[in-house]
């Protein structure tokens, strides 16, 4: 049977895991993907580069089509904006990746 001290120094260690867990989880690394303030249809950016496992801003053009070269390595959560507010989408952001997982091109459309 643990000592009533240890038991303390025990629940201490716990709640001080599980709030590093929500801290890591808060700063959970996004793709921001701005398109143009009148712009609908399809989206297709091609990553020719890739960033570090950090957020990353892409800014898509009229055409709807960007060669980017800043990229997340892998798949991660996106925020679709338009003129900045939030852009609603018609179907789920689409990520193509090499075999490794490594991020190659990111479709969707703009309603």
């Amino acid at each position: 049977m643990l000592a009533p001290r240890s038991r303390f120094r025990s629940r201490q260690s716990c709640v001080a895991l599980a709030i590093t867990g929500i801290v890591l989880l808060g700063c959970a690394r996004k793709v921001q993907i701005e398109v143009p303030a009148n712009f609908h249809g399809h989206v297709r950016i091609l990553c020719n580069g890739l960033t570090e496992d950090r957020s990353t801003n892409i800014h898509v053009d009229a055409s709807g089509a960007v060669n980017a070269t800043t990229c997340p390595v892998r798949q991660t959560g996106t925020v679709i904006s338009r003129a900045g507010e939030s852009a609603p989408v018609d179907a789920n952001v689409m990520w193509t990746t090499t075999g490794d997982g490594l991020v190659r091109e990111i479709t969707f459309d703009v309603r």
